[in-house]
């Protein structure tokens, strides 16, 4: 996520922990031992699982708004804490059992299965019969736990077949992160909602002067990029290699055919002795 995101969670939390403080300690009677503080580690929630009524969310979203994509395939990127595995894959685990789901690199789709219990259904990335860094806590995350778990949730990719790879559509893109904010809501707490809303004084997240905090990422980082919607065209460059695209404001009047295409950043070039 960008920094924006990362600077609410920090301002979030910050406010949180006054919030959810306990009673105050009694200090001890005189002659006393001072109790010693401890701390009891259950373990940590695996960001690797995720409720699948979430992705319906997502894929209801992509449905209803389809005319700003109407030719785009949607699919989830995993943006994992740590490398994956070879032999790891993306399932559907729900009382009837474990469904695979192809998995291309980071890359999955995910289907509409009538059967599974959506409330009851999760989805999970597994390595052969287990998962990765698999949850061992038994119980929800606290505070801090769900503060880590909303910054490595998938992120949606809606793509328009037959653009090369540095070239985006706008429609696309916005498409991309409405699909990827209706996921990200029903997992994030409603104070970090209601929070994020009032932060960028605006209850549509997707819509932004340069980009979103959820807009989706290129595969490589870039230095520059032009935006063409027919005769109108415009440059931008960054002083900092970045990946995240644009969604300029709907204020600003580009088209959802408008083309975006971004300039790699070089390679860097190692110090010579």
């Amino acid at each position: 996520m960008t920094s924006s995101i990362g600077y609410l969670i920090f301002s979030v939390a910050f406010l949180a922990c006054g919030i959810t403080q306990g009673a105050p300690v009694e200090p001890a009677a005189p002659g006393s031992a001072e109790p010693v503080p401890s701390i009891d580690v259950k373990g940590v929630r695996s960001p690797a699982r995720w409720p699948y009524r979430a992705f319906l969310n997502g894929l209801d979203i992509f449905d209803d708004q389809r005319s700003l994509s109407p030719n785009g395939v949607l699919r989830f990127v995993l943006r994992p804490t740590a490398a994956l595995p070879a032999n790891a894959s993306v399932a559907l685990d729900s009382e009837v059992g474990r469904q695979l789901l192809p998995l291309d690199g980071l890359h999955f789709t995910v289907p509409r299965v009538d059967k599974l219990n959506r409330r009851d259904t999760e989805l999970t990335v597994a390595v052969r019969d287990t998962e990765f860094a698999q949850d061992r806590s038994g119980s929800r995350p606290g505070l801090w736990g769900q503060i880590v778990e909303i910054g490595n949730f998938p992120q949606a990719e809606v793509r328009t077949p037959g653009l090369p790879e540095h070239v985006f559509r706008l429609g696309d893109l916005r498409l991309s992160c409405m699909v990827t904010v209706a996921v990200f809501k029903d997992q994030a707490p409603w104070w970090f909602r209601t929070a994020f809303t009032g932060l960028i004084r605006s209850g549509n997240w997707c819509d932004g002067a340069d980009s979103s905090s959820f807009s989706p990422r290129a595969a490589q980082a870039f230095v520059a990029l032009s935006m063409r919607d027919g005769e109108r065209e415009q440059r931008f460059t960054y002083p900092e290699p970045r990946d995240q695209l644009p969604l300029p404001s709907t204020k600003l009047k580009w088209s959802d055919d408008t083309q975006i295409t971004i300039e790699p950043a070089l390679p860097a070039v190692p110090p010579t002795n």
